[in-house]
């Protein structure tokens, strides 16, 4: 874990209130940095916020640099979607759990996620392929045609890419949730909003899948300080927290049927 002065290469607009911001935080940072793994970052100069905002770790694309995806949805994000080239930012990282692979290169595994909760999967993928895993599947969930991205992230290492959008308005008209049937996977690895997640986790505990999900909490201090981002533990004992046990957990290890 690093508390390093970032600074701000490239800020883009991917999609609608959607922004992908690189920035350079040197090789030692980016040397430690997995899928899965997330950042805390100060969004402002001053005392408000006065605390800092979690970003899943979107890719690394090269050896000094990491990349967020946001979305412009409050002061922090205003913020950050204000920044210009050579800005600097402050974070700290990489933390949390990160994702684990199969044992089996051979095996089918699917990636899952809805919006920008789709972050830190192209990352993933990427690990996936260097690791000789060629047989994949996406399920990417939007609300319409305007909001989709990140398709040449998936399509560029050959994996099967499934789209649907709320309204229809391109690829399956639903959740991604209802294209599970459509393919064959051994492994599945999601990101998005709690009930998202629980409905993939339902789905493969019913199947006895194994599933691996990135969970999204409100996270004030990042490092399981303040205890604001716990979730109840399958096992009854008690609760994880998410910053410092996950952010990346086994479909086991979570008390779905709480949430």
């Amino acid at each position: 874990m690093r508390d390093c002065t970032a600074t701000v290469v490239e800020l883009l607009a991917v999609a609608p209130a959607m922004y992908r911001l690189t920035l350079r935080v040197g090789q030692e940072f980016v040397a430690e940095a997995l899928p899965g793994h997330f950042v805390m970052l100060k969004t402002g100069t001053g005392h408000e916020p006065l605390l800092r905002r979690p970003f899943s770790i979107h890719r690394c694309p090269d050896g000094e640099s990491i990349e967020i995806l946001f979305r412009r949805i409050g002061k922090g994000t205003d913020w950050l979607a204000s920044l210009r080239r050579g800005a600097q930012v402050r974070t700290l990282g990489p933390l949390g759990k990160p994702f684990s692979l199969p044992a089996d290169s051979d095996c089918h595994f699917c990636l899952a996620g809805g919006g920008v909760g789709l972050a830190p999967l192209p990352f993933l993928a990427e690990y996936f392929h260097g690791s000789g895993f060629r047989k994949g599947t996406v399920l990417m969930g939007f609300r319409s045609a305007a909001d989709v991205i990140l398709t040449d992230d998936f399509h560029r290492f050959g994996y099967r890419v499934l789209i649907a959008t709320e309204d229809g308005s391109v690829g399956h008209q639903g959740m991604i949730t209802s294209l599970l049937p459509e393919i064959e996977f051994s492994a599945l690895y999601a990101c998005g909003p709690m009930p998202m997640l629980k409905a993939l986790a339902l789905y493969c505990e019913e199947r006895r899948l194994r599933m691996q999900a990135s969970l999204e909490t409100m996270m004030a201090c990042g490092v399981a300080a303040c205890l604001g981002c716990a979730v109840a533990r399958e096992d009854g004992q008690g609760y994880w927290h998410v910053c410092q046990d996950g952010p990346v957990f086994e479909r086991e290890k979570i008390a779905w049927h709480q949430i």
